[in-house]
């Protein structure tokens, strides 16, 4: 993966079926150290409140998990 890395997201991509996507949403990324999707000591991740529709988002990965 190449930073910054460049992201979409929209209805298509809501985590439950049927659920509307409108704001403010919270997104959250992870760099994950072993390849399973549950967080472990290792990973580091981070989160951002924003708005739909909003642009230029940026998520700052500044946690490691397990420490």
């Amino acid at each position: 993966i190449k930073f910054p890395y460049s992201f979409t997201l929209g209805q298509a991509n809501v985590m439950l079926p049927g659920t509307m996507f409108d704001g403010p949403i919270t997104i959250f990324a992870r760099l994950d150290k072993d390849g399973d999707a549950a967080p472990a000591s290792g990973d580091i991740d981070g989160s951002v409140v924003t708005e739909v529709g909003d642009q230029q988002v940026e998520i700052t990965l500044n946690h490691l998990i397990g420490s």
